[in-house]
């Protein structure tokens, strides 16, 4: 037996075949554009962010100015509180610059969005465990992102000049942020290892949202009390 269909319905099918060829043409091609606007964003923001890290001319230019606060950005730790390899590296780099005596303080900031997980307190009791004063050592819980760390340094801890601590795939990005929400912020790197394949990619990504957050002016989730960096570190933990 022959089934035999209308030209009408064959019509209709070649049609909806065209029409999600259609679709799925414009989705690429609507991708490939966000994907040139991000590397367009990341050849800026590495441009600028690289020009303040700490190697060669940016070097001399910080040697001769009084940065007297670090600031350690979170990234993960494990379930029993030990620090991530990425965040030990930082916490470590944090306290070679105090022992320097290259800064006085120290502002830790990190993830604590939720009651059973904790970025911040893990690396202020390694460094304390390190011989860091608790006075010199100030928490920001409400460092969910690069962007809103820089943006409540300024306006919480009126932090004014820094030392951000971080790897090098992470620092053209915080520099991007800090300089742009008022902060005369250099870069040190804390990298110990080569090992960065996947921060990479996904800082791919970060840098473009956190250059949105930059261009308009975002406000910090959260703000709360001032604290100055120029107290005591452990009215931060109140």
């Amino acid at each position: 037996m022959v089934l035999l269909l209308k030209p009408g319905i064959r019509n209709s099918r070649g049609l909806s075949r065209l029409r999600r060829f259609s679709i799925l043409r414009l989705f690429f091609i609507g991708f490939l554009v966000l994907l040139l606007v991000a590397l367009i964003i990341n050849t800026h923001v590495n441009s600028f962010g690289k020009k303040y890290i700490l190697n060669g001319d940016a070097r001399e230019v910080f040697e001769s100015k009084d940065i007297p606060v670090a600031i350690v950005l979170g990234a993960s730790v494990y379930s029993d509180g030990t620090l991530s390899p990425l965040l030990e590296e930082r916490a470590v780099a944090a306290f070679d610059l105090y022992k320097a005596g290259r800064v006085k303080k120290i502002l830790v900031s990190g993830d604590n969005h939720v009651s059973n997980y904790n970025e911040v307190i893990p690396i202020r009791e390694y460094l304390v465990e390190k011989g860091i004063p608790t006075e010199d050592l100030f928490t920001d819980f409400a460092g969910f992102d690069t962007y809103d760390t820089m943006y409540r340094a300024v306006r919480i801890f009126d932090v004014k000049n820094a030392l951000i601590v971080t790897q090098s795939f992470h620092l053209p990005r915080a520099i991007f942020a800090a300089r742009n929400v008022g902060l005369d912020a250099y870069g040190v790197p804390a990298d110990k290892s080569s090992s960065y394949i996947r921060n990479n990619l996904r800082e791919f990504f970060a840098t473009a949202k956190t250059y949105f957050e930059v261009v308009t002016d975002a406000p910090s989730l959260f703000l709360g009390r001032q604290i100055s960096i120029e107290g005591d570190g452990r009215e931060s933990l109140k």
